[in-house]
């Protein structure tokens, strides 16, 4: 039975069925849903709610800032597909900007509560 299950599951025998993936196909579909600009406007709405003065000013400046990378990152058009290095740069940039943008919104809430 040992030989059997050794001869079935033998290496020369699957490497034949074996696939590789295609490296050389990009694959740049998003992460999030195609609707990213719907969360985005809900979250600059929910800013505009809960904060008001130079702190409601200074989250939505984030937000705007942030706005031309989500629109590049997930972007539909031929011409602006990035690379995957550019992706993943652009991902870590729009990881640290939404970082930036939670950490102020917390501080914020800290300071209300606070006052």
């Amino acid at each position: 039975m040992s030989d059997k299950i050794d001869t079935l599951f033998s290496p020369e025998r699957l490497r034949g069925k074996w696939t590789s993936p295609n490296h050389g196909l990009k694959q740049n579909k998003p992460m999030i849903p195609a609707g990213y600009f719907e969360l985005y406007v809900s979250i600059r709405e929910t800013i505009g709610k809960h904060f008001s003065g130079e702190n409601r000013k200074f989250l939505y400046d984030l937000m705007d800032q942030l706005k031309p990378l989500l629109d590049l990152r997930f972007s539909t058009t031929d011409k602006l597909v990035p690379s995957d290095e550019e992706i993943q740069g652009l991902n870590q940039c729009i990881d640290k900007s939404l970082a930036q943008i939670e950490d102020l919104v917390e501080a914020f809430e800290i300071q209300d509560k606070h006052s």
